[in-house]
C-alpha cells in the first residue's frame, strides 16, 4: 500500500502540477515513448516490482459533484475518476472502481475491504487506519445560506444555529 501511495503522489504531483499539464505530459512521454522506458525513468526498482506483481486495487467513490458522477448504469465520470484513470494507466495498475456512500468507504477502508479513497480528507481519527497523499485538488468550503440570508457569513456567526453537515464529513481550517 505504501508504494501505491508514494506512485500516486509521484504521478499526480507530475500530472497535476501548474507547469505541465497532462496533455503534454502525454505529448512528451505516453505519446513518443514506450511505457517500460517511462516506467525506468519515474519508478525505482522496488516499485516497479511491486506493480509488476501488485493485485487488482479497490478504489472507494461516491459521488461528490463536479469531482465524482455516478450515473444510473454506474459509469462513472469527473475529476477524480479522470486522475484515476490516468495515473493507474502510467503506472499499469490494474483497478476496480466501488461505489458506496462516504460512511461505508471509510468503513471498508479502515476494515481492509478497500485499497484507496482518493477523495478522503486528512483527519486525526482517521490517520489511526489510514495513509494519506498531499492534496492533488484543492477544496473551499464556502457557507450556503438562503438568499435572504445576510447574517451568516463567518464560523463566528454559527453560535447558537442549527447546521446539516455529511455524515463522516471533515473541514480543515
Amino acid at each position: 500500500m505504501k508504494f501505491f501511495l508514494v506512485i500516486f503522489i509521484l504521478l499526480s504531483s507530475c500530472l497535476f502540477s501548474n507547469s505541465l499539464n497532462l496533455k503534454d505530459y502525454n505529448d512528451r512521454l505516453i505519446g513518443k515513448t514506450k511505457l517500460k522506458k517511462i516506467h525506468s525513468n519515474i519508478f525505482t526498482k522496488e516499485e516497479l516490482n511491486y506493480i509488476k506483481n501488485a493485485k487488482k486495487l479497490k478504489i472507494g467513490l461516491g459521488g461528490t459533484k463536479p469531482f465524482i458522477f455516478i450515473k444510473k448504469n454506474k459509469i462513472v465520470e469527473g475529476i477524480v475518476p479522470d486522475i484515476v484513470e490516468e495515473v493507474f494507466k502510467i503506472a499499469g495498475l490494474k483497478y476496480e472502481f466501488l461505489i458506496d456512500s462516504r460512511s461505508n468507504l471509510l468503513s471498508m477502508i479502515k476494515n481492509k475491504k478497500l485499497d484507496v479513497l482518493p477523495t478522503a480528507l486528512y483527519s486525526a481519527k482517521r490517520e489511526k487506519f489510514g495513509e494519506f497523499t498531499k492534496e492533488y485538488i484543492q477544496i473551499h468550503s464556502v457557507f450556503f445560506t438562503h438568499i435572504d440570508n445576510n447574517k451568516i457569513k463567518t464560523f463566528g456567526d454559527l453560535k447558537d444555529k442549527t447546521i446539516a453537515i455529511q455524515k463522516d464529513y471533515v473541514m480543515l481550517s
